[in-house]
């Protein structure tokens, strides 16, 4: 059973891809239609991946990461084309007039403003309320600073 509890980075990136290597037969496959298989991407995989994406602190190279993960599968999905005779892959800007929806990176932003109201309207003495609004006392060790959600 792999573990999603908690975000570490590239694991949940990996575990995406275990579930897009465990259907990359059904993403190739010609009997399916596109629509049907960026469905089977959108309920399985992105689910996977996006899985307590409300409480992550994401840096560029995370997002980074995010994205050309799903531009791989979407690629996979929607294949090559042909241009003046020449196959090739298709570009990104293809993908996402093909794709027609938010990318991951802007879901999970989704998601975390959704967070971010529901915990915003808490009393001030629920624990979820006090850890995301206070400010930290005391010092720390010297060292490039820790992200926190807020920022």
């Amino acid at each position: 059973m792999i573990d999603v509890t908690s975000y570490r980075g590239a694991n949940i990136i990996n575990m995406g891809n275990e579930c897009y290597y465990g259907l990359r037969n059904v993403l190739r496959s010609k009997l399916l239609r596109k629509d049907t298989k960026c469905t089977i991407y959108k309920a399985l995989i992105r689910q996977m991946v996006l899985y307590g994406c409300e409480s992550w602190i994401l840096k560029k190279t995370d997002n980074e990461k995010h994205s050309i993960s799903e531009r791989k599968i979407l690629k996979k999905i929607y294949g090559p084309t042909s241009f003046n005779g020449v196959w090739r892959i298709k570009y990104d800007d293809d993908l996402h007039s093909l794709y027609k929806e938010p990318s991951i990176v802007k879901i999970i932003k989704i998601a975390r403003l959704k967070w971010l109201g529901h915990t915003a309207r808490m009393e001030d003495n629920v624990p979820c309320m006090k850890i995301t609004f206070s400010q930290p006392e005391g010092s720390r060790k010297e060292r490039s600073p820790i992200l926190r959600w807020l920022e």
